[in-house]
């Protein structure tokens, strides 16, 4: 399979929880994520193809404390063998100038973990 990605994957070693718009549970953490989107290991399986409002939880990381909200589509999605539920990737769309300023400081953030 031919790599997509254009951006630096970091991983993310905190506990980031993660809402779907319509399901009030967890649906997943966050394992990756991107300046263009995330991975989510899930215990829901996402449809490729289509399109999530995805709530994320940045509570556990230092200085954020707030929610973030992102328009994503699920580009991939298929069993995790080590968590026995769901690999998704999630591209973002349609970030606006509040998302993207937390998406750069989550970066930051996660590039000073290593």
């Amino acid at each position: 399979m031919e790599e997509k990605r254009r951006a630096n994957r970091f991983p993310v070693s905190y506990d980031v929880r993660v809402f779907v718009d319509g399901i009030n549970d967890v649906i997943g953490r966050i394992v990756d994520f991107s300046a263009t989107g995330m991975r989510i290991i899930s215990d829901k399986f996402l449809v490729t193809g289509c399109d999530y409002l995805v709530y994320v939880d940045l509570e556990e990381i230092e200085g954020f404390g707030e929610d973030v909200a992102f328009n994503s589509r699920c580009v991939w999605s298929r069993e995790d063998e080590s968590s026995g539920g769901y690999s998704n990737g999630m591209h973002l769309q349609d970030v606006g100038e509040k998302e993207q300023d937390i998406i750069d400081r989550l970066i930051e953030s996660l590039t000073k973990q290593g």
